[in-house]
């Protein structure tokens, strides 16, 4: 092997050879160097022949100025060889997004495999949005779900934040139920029955469970709910009952139910629901907000109901004016509400929650907020007797005589944030919003029946019936399914 010093001296890198090494290179040693191609003494590669000959006669700024177009030439490549990958790895995702979003979690488990090592090149909200619909699809109608829909009295190991637990299902006509009943025991010291236990039942109406047929109401058919997707959200919302009542020891649920039986109602509302906002599946999702649109229409202020679903409404509300990016399909009414400002932009939005254009993106972020607010502020919001601190830091208490200063807050601040988006453009048209925007001051004004045989109207249209053009946005509820 011939060995030239000249060359040594282009490698000032390379630092392994020992003067051993290089006079045994030089033929003085005990043989020709074998050298690993890490440590390679070779010359590096030339220019090409071409640069050689423009080099000869070029300037300085001449040769700066051709490397500098030549390392340009280079980006634009290397851009356009990841903008080609980009667009074959975004149409992937696509799918992976579609077959998500309709509940198709076989085929996005499947179309997962080949896009894994391929996400690198997406920005880290699909990255994420990947992940948690690969986890979520993994998890799709777990083995105890048959348990649901059987037709006759059965006890399953369901599973809720990440723990489980044995659920009591007995199958009757009411739309959903927990009910719990105390075992007592005689003391023959104090001479009394004394509680020792709470048999924890829960109930809803198996047919409509997993069901294809669709659901009633203008918002349901718009959307393309079924009594299924309704079916969906009240197990997981009893099942949520089921697991507050469960987790409690039983001397501070006696406590609660004797002593604080309005806020510790409320406080089993607002978790059941947001137990079913994150566990339902894509499709039903919405559904969880969207089904409490009757409820927050008649609002009567102090049902345990109003005020858990107002405080989920109140959550999502603050992070969508507050990261109005994140949230792209989502519509803002046309004008600032004149009344009830926070509650009026709530129900706004929750009717135009549509279809076609909710993201993958959105679902996993909803999903996300109902797990931050139950398993990182959970404890928190049930030690603070129902306070919730929204995303913006302002409080929202379940027990609306605690909340009505609060209230006042908020109505403001919702405010501004819709004149920012107003000045922004991204409001809706007074077209886009129907032609008028008038929304009332909602607020109880009788009873309903137990079954909901009533009718409520609000600018003297009936909410709760109806499916047309000009119904209101509604889905039905199926008392009588």
């Amino acid at each position: 092997m011939k060995f030239q010093l000249a060359d040594l001296a282009i490698h000032k890198s390379v630092r392994c050879f020992t003067l051993a090494a290089l006079l045994t290179g030089l033929g003085l040693g005990l043989g020709t160097v074998l050298l690993a191609p890490s440590t390679s003494l070779a010359k590096p590669p030339a220019e090409p022949l071409s640069t050689q000959s423009q080099a000869a006669d070029e300037t300085p700024a001449e040769r700066a100025k051709r490397l500098r177009e030549l390392a340009e030439e280079r980006r634009r490549q290397r851009e356009a060889e990841l903008a080609e990958r980009s667009a074959e790895v975004i149409k992937m995702y696509n799918e992976m997004s579609a077959a998500y979003l309709a509940n198709d979690m076989e085929k996005t488990k499947e179309l997962y495999r080949p896009l894994r090592p391929k996400m690198g090149v997406l920005d880290r909200d699909k990255q994420n949005a990947i992940r948690q619909m690969y986890k979520m699809a993994d998890e799709y109608r777990p083995d105890w779900w048959a348990g649901t829909k059987k037709e006759e009295k059965n006890s399953f190991k369901a599973g809720i934040w990440g723990r489980d637990f044995w659920a009591n299902y007995v199958p009757t006509r009411e739309l959903g139920l927990q009910a719990v009943y105390p075992e007592r025991e005689y003391n023959r010291k104090t001479g009394e029955y004394e509680v020792t236990n709470l048999i924890i039942l829960v109930t809803w109406k198996p047919l409509m469970v997993d069901s294809p047929k669709q659901a009633e109401g203008r918002l349901a058919k718009e959307n393309g709910y079924t009594f299924g997707d309704l079916a969906e959200i009240i197990v997981w919302h009893e099942l949520g009952h089921n697991y507050i009542t469960e987790q409690v020891p039983l001397k501070a649920n006696l406590e609660l139910y004797n002593k604080y039986d309005k806020l510790y109602s409320a406080l089993h509302e607002y978790y059941a629901d947001m137990t079913a906002l994150y566990h339902c599946t894509p499709r039903a999702r919405r559904v969880v907000l969207q089904f409490r649109l009757d409820g927050l229409d008649y609002y009567q202020e102090d049902q345990e109901h109003r005020r858990g679903s107002h405080g989920i409404g109140a959550i999502v509300l603050a992070d969508m004016l507050m990261n109005p990016d994140k949230w792209p399909s989502v519509n803002f009414p046309p004008k600032v509400p004149e009344k009830q400002v926070e509650l009026n932009t709530i129900i706004y939005v929750y009717e135009n929650l549509g279809r076609d254009n909710w993201t993958v993106e959105e679902d996993v972020r909803l999903q996300e907020l109902a797990e931050e607010y139950v398993l990182k502020q959970g404890e928190r919001t049930f030690k603070s007797k129902g306070t919730i601190t929204l995303p913006n830091r302002l409080q929202y208490k379940l027990l609306v005589s605690e909340d009505r200063e609060n209230q006042k807050k908020r109505d403001a601040w919702v405010a501004e944030k819709l004149s920012d988006l107003r000045d922004a453009g991204r409001l809706d048209t007074m077209e886009q919003a129907g032609g008028k925007y008038d929304p009332p001051h909602r607020i109880h004004t009788r009873a309903r029946s137990f079954h909901g045989d009533f009718k409520i109207e609000i600018n003297g249209k009936t909410v709760s019936k109806g499916d047309d053009k000009d119904a209101p946005k509604r889905i039905e509820i199926p008392w009588e399914y």
